[in-house]
């Protein structure tokens, strides 16, 4: 039974002194970056080397069994923490970013990880942090305040090695339903290329522009924005696969007009980060209530053109590969122009065969969107059985928790 309550500042020596090494020459020793610590995983892999006299400026401090903490935004909601292990000559160095706790001879590095991996202490965390949106650390005086139970060693050792095992077996099942959902979110866009492919061998190519018609969007300022859902609702970039996205709205004006849109108009963010493709993407306006933003363009099929062929044929990598071959824009911001979307080229079938191949292709999406729902499922159920393996074994309930983990366990992974 968990009795006892300590604060870290009195289990742990938090961050400690580069002094115990000072006047240490042409020593290698271990090197961590943030990138190499994992996320909800107690090991990590030491990789990189590094004289110690060109990292003992600007770099934290730790040595073997000593725990890492993440202390800045996102990088600590998201789990990053590790005990370090088989560092170069028992020594390392890492991001300016890490914590270091050093647990004293009444705790066990890996109890003290575990105990930092529950959600109680990640949301007080999160909730105790200061700085810049986007940029908060983790405050000093939650970290010494903050209090975990402390059994005795042998419990420690107990409780361990229950959750080493147990937590082993639910981060295999959850990295299996994450592969699994990967595969399963490519499946149709491997399915798209292979039937625009073969259209392409099939039928006569033709610029998007002979069997549709695009425009861009206005450039409205974002003063006249409001958020009281006033007027309509103004499409960008953000917009362009959510709509309910940080929506804006704008009073109606005659000079608008041409940026208002249609059903059945295809929209397209033409604008993102620069050799990441992270833009170019699709959607149908499915009602008339939107306005159309700058460097968002919207498509308009012809009366011989499928809406939905179009659709498809715009999320494939035989348009998109070819349409960034134009990209321009800055060091960091990539464009794509109006006019190179409309130049990519396109096979046409007649609107009998694009209405075959659009109700093929729409089966199979609705079918992939059930699969990803169901994984999806699976995998939040998971993560949360890890989470209240974790919360119980720190509220002396770790016994019933692990029986029922098994049972739990097993179903979701069979």
């Amino acid at each position: 039974m968990l009795v006892n309550k300590v604060k870290l500042s009195e289990a742990c020596t938090i961050n400690p002194p580069k002094s115990e090494v000072k006047g240490v020459n042409d020593l290698d020793v271990s090197f961590v970056p943030m990138a190499d610590l994992n996320e909800n995983k107690i090991s990590f892999e030491p990789t990189q080397v590094q004289k110690i006299q060109d990292v003992y400026k600007g770099y934290t401090y730790f040595k073997n069994e000593d725990v890492l903490l993440a202390k800045v935004t996102p990088c600590f909601e998201n789990g990053k923490a590790g005990v370090a292990k088989d560092l170069v000559n028992g020594i390392g160095f890492g991001s300016s970013e890490f914590i270091v706790l050093r647990p004293k001879d009444f705790l066990l590095p890996e109890y003290l990880y575990y105990s930092l991996c529950t959600s109680s202490f990640r949301m007080e965390g999160a909730n105790n942090m200061s700085g810049a949106v986007g940029l908060k650390r983790l405050t000093k005086d939650f970290l010494l305040n903050y209090e975990i139970p402390i059994p005795k060693l042998s419990e420690q050792r107990q409780i361990v090695a229950i959750l080493d095992k147990l937590l082993m077996k639910v981060d295999k099942a959850i990295i299996l339903l994450e592969e699994n959902l990967t595969n399963t979110k490519h499946l149709l866009d491997s399915i798209l290329n292979n039937v625009f492919n073969d259209l392409s061998d099939r039928y006569e190519n033709q610029p998007l522009h002979y069997c549709s018609k695009f425009k861009n969007g206005y450039a409205f300022k974002s003063g006249d924005f409001n958020t009281d859902s006033q007027g309509l609702q103004v499409i960008r970039i953000g917009n362009v696969l959510n709509l309910d996205k940080n929506p804006v709205f704008i009073q109606e004006k005659d000079d608008y007009k041409k940026s208002k849109l249609d059903v059945g108009d295809l929209v397209i963010s033409m604008t993102g980060t620069r050799g990441k493709k992270d833009y170019l993407f699709v959607s149908i306006i499915d009602k008339s209530q939107f306005y159309l933003n700058q460097r968002v363009g919207a498509i308009t099929p012809n009366q011989n053109t499928s809406t939905k062929f179009l659709y498809y044929y715009l999320k494939t990598s035989l348009f998109r590969d070819k349409v960034f071959e134009f990209e321009t824009g800055s060091v960091n911001q990539g464009n794509i122009s109006g006019k190179d979307i409309m130049n990519s080229l396109i096979p046409l079938p007649t609107l009998e065969v694009q209405e075959d191949i659009v109700r093929y292709l729409s089966s199979l999406n609705k079918k992939q969107q059930s699969l990803l729902k169901e994984q999806e499922s699976r995998l939040k159920a998971l993560r949360a059985l890890k989470e209240s393996i974790l919360n119980a074994a720190f509220k002396g309930e770790l016994s019933k928790a692990l029986w029922e983990a098994i049972s739990k366990q097993s179903a979701l992974v069979d």
